[in-house]
């Protein structure tokens, strides 16, 4: 009988010795990771890349979008004291401004609104509108103290809301960001003695290089100013606006100016975005609102 093979024949030794001892693998070259940086930053993500694009179209807008004759009517004076800069003025929806302002709504928000909702955006030209939209002028206007209200017709002195500009020369300037609200009724109490209402923001939007100025919260701030001076809507009893659940900085944004989050998510809101569900952002409209405008907007702090 023929002996076995040893399992440590010289052969298999030499083997483990030399599997044992390779040399290391060679590190790479200055080119070698040159090269794969590149590939790094060539690979971001679509959603990064989208944004950057989309900031880049918002910037090429705002600096070729100023157009001359754009102050149809005197800007309004708003009641809450504010940080926002000389340039800007806060005016109603005119059918001069409202082809700048579909501009915007299109250019940032996932939502195709249809032409009716254009039409209402100027159906009320007056200091009472609820669709607004915030003009930035290279140079800032003078102001001066609000005036006494007047009587509410189209493309006059409005009695409300922000700066009053002594100036109303037409000048080059450019829609930088819009609100648009529209008053719903809310289900009451058969035994109730007034139905009552709320204001629903339909679409708030600013432009990114105006952001951090205090202009959402003063075309915001515009609107609690009609809302608590114009009789007719003395029946509203809060603000209301959907959020996309997703977008923990605009959720943010409305908790810091007095909105609570609402329990609960709608499903199916958003049908162009994942998730598609949206939370309800709602603020109550009480006697804190009518002392702060009483005070100047100092008397409720959020």
């Amino acid at each position: 009988m023929e002996p076995s093979p040893l399992s440590n024949s010289p052969a298999r030794l030499s083997s483990k010795i030399t599997s044992y001892f390779r040399p290391a693998a060679k590190a790479p070259k200055r080119q070698d990771l040159v090269q794969s940086q590149d590939l790094t930053k060539q690979k971001q993500p679509e959603q990064q890349q989208q944004q950057q694009q989309q900031q880049q179209q918002q910037q090429q807008y705002a600096q070729q979008s100023y157009e001359p004759h754009l102050l149809p009517t005197p800007a309004l004076v708003c009641m809450y004291k504010s940080n926002v800069p000389p340039n800007i003025s806060i005016h109603p929806i005119t059918p001069t401004t409202l082809p700048s302002f579909r501009r915007i709504i299109t250019l940032l928000l996932p939502i195709r609104y249809p032409d009716s909702f254009y039409a209402e955006s100027t159906a009320n030209t007056t200091s009472s509108s609820l669709a607004r939209v915030a003009l930035w002028q290279p140079q800032p206007q003078p102001q001066s103290q609000a005036l006494e209200p007047q009587p509410e017709t189209p493309n006059t002195t409005p009695s409300l809301p922000f700066a009053l500009a002594t100036n109303l020369e037409p000048e080059p300037a450019t829609v930088v960001a819009g609100i648009q609200c529209h008053i719903e009724p809310l289900p009451t109490s058969p035994y109730a003695s007034t139905p009552e209402h709320r204001c629903y923001i339909q679409t708030l939007a600013l432009l990114s290089p105006y952001r951090s100025k205090g202009i959402a919260t003063a075309l915001l701030h515009s609107i609690i100013t009609v809302l608590l001076t114009h009789p007719k809507y003395k029946t509203v009893k809060s603000i209301d606006a959907h959020v996309w659940e997703a977008n923990k900085e605009a959720l943010e944004w409305y908790r810091k100016r007095g909105f609570t989050v609402e329990e609960g998510v709608v499903e199916g809101y958003y049908r162009k975005l994942t998730p598609n569900t949206a939370r309800v952002v709602r603020r109550r409209i009480g006697v804190g609102d009518h002392l702060a405008l009483q005070d100047g907007g100092t008397a409720r702090k959020r």
